[in-house]
């Protein structure tokens, strides 16, 4: 929870860095860089009292600002992201570990409340670029696999 917490105020300390070199609404392109704390959440049966584990990755790319009034404007972003967690078995079936690397394309709509207050909406597409499981030692390179239950 703690990891939690810090990612989170570093990626709001980050955001308003970044924010503050932005004068008003006018047309820009900037670099976006974070920090992903990502997990999987185990549901259904879970018989062997299974464990899911948390996982830190990269998430950066390219973001934009297209102004369509004083109050109004469009931000398309272009974002790579690394996710993934960790599955824990026990000493007798060991560990999962899943890594997953999107492309995300985020198109938020702004409004401009004030100079520092802006409403936005939007929608995100997304698109795996690669996924991968290593169990005992045993890489997958396949978004396929990683759809199967590993509980079986």
């Amino acid at each position: 929870m703690k990891k939690l917490l810090l990612s989170t105020a570093l990626l709001l300390m980050l955001g308003m860095g970044v924010n503050a070199q932005v004068e008003g609404n006018d047309p820009f392109i900037g670099l976006k860089a974070g920090v992903n704390y990502s997990g999987f959440q185990l549901s259904g049966d879970n018989p062997n009292d299974y464990t899911a584990g948390w996982k830190t990755g990269f998430a950066g790319g390219l973001i934009g600002n297209l102004p369509l009034g004083k109050r109004f404007s469009i931000q398309p972003e272009l974002l790579y992201s690394q996710m993934g967690g960790n599955i824990r078995r026990g000493q007798i079936f060991g560990d999962i570990n899943q890594k997953l690397n999107y492309l995300s394309l985020p198109v938020m709509l702004k409004y401009w409340l004030g100079d520092d207050i802006r409403l936005m909406a939007g929608v995100q597409g997304d698109v795996m670029l690669y996924a991968r499981s290593n169990e005992g030692g045993v890489s997958t390179d396949n978004a396929d696999d990683l759809n199967k239950s590993h509980f079986a």
